[in-house]
């Protein structure tokens, strides 16, 4: 361990790295310094600010899955994290993960309890696309859904490998969104996009 601008981290041959356990030691100092920030593949990456329309499809979204998923079908987590690996622990805007009555009380959900991420992209487009898409990929998250603001569709990343998504479809308004883990709930595109 060494002290670098403040913060503790673990080396891992040139590149400093942060394991998940010691970036949830830190949160208090990234809270304190009112930073949103996660955890990629041991670098802690800053979030890209919250504009208005990702703020309002994120609000849409999550509204719309809690009606959708009421009672014990799933949780609908909104900007909490995830934990996918000892060195990934993202935000997704939102996330479907499998029910569990103390709500993750004890660790985030892991790979095997989630069902879905959601990520608006405006700004950050480019990042979720790439970086998180190869990370969520990686550890197995069946449905990668990306809510592209700046052209109105809806990018759906399935089938995960270690190298990223094989199948990845583009929806827009007008079409419907089925998720794999519940085919019975069927989305009209108009509800997610903005107008």
């Amino acid at each position: 361990m060494l002290e670098a601008g403040g913060q503790l981290v673990s080396t891992t041959g040139d590149k400093a790295l942060l394991t998940a356990a010691e970036f949830e030691a830190l949160e208090a100092y990234y809270r304190e310094r009112g930073d949103r920030v996660e955890l990629i593949e041991g670098e802690v990456v800053t979030l890209s600010p919250i504009g208005p329309r990702n703020a309002a499809c994120t609000e849409r979204t999550h509204a719309l899955l809690l009606r959708r998923l009421a009672g014990e079908r799933a949780l609908v987590r909104c900007q909490l994290p995830v934990r996918l690996s000892d060195l990934s622990e993202p935000q997704p805007d939102v996330a479907i993960v499998r029910f569990r009555s103390d709500h993750y009380e004890n660790a985030h959900p892991g790979p095997d309890d989630i069902l879905c991420l959601i990520e608006m992209a405006d700004t950050s487009l480019r990042h979720d696309r790439l970086s998180k898409a190869r990370v969520y990929a990686a550890a197995g998250v069946p449905e990668y859904l990306v809510v592209n603001l700046q052209d109105s569709v809806l990018e759906l990343h399935r089938n995960p490998g270690p190298r990223g998504y094989t199948s990845v479809r583009l929806l827009r308004r007008g079409d419907r969104l089925t998720l794999l883990a519940f085919p019975d709930l069927a989305i009209e595109l108009a509800e997610l996009l903005p107008a």
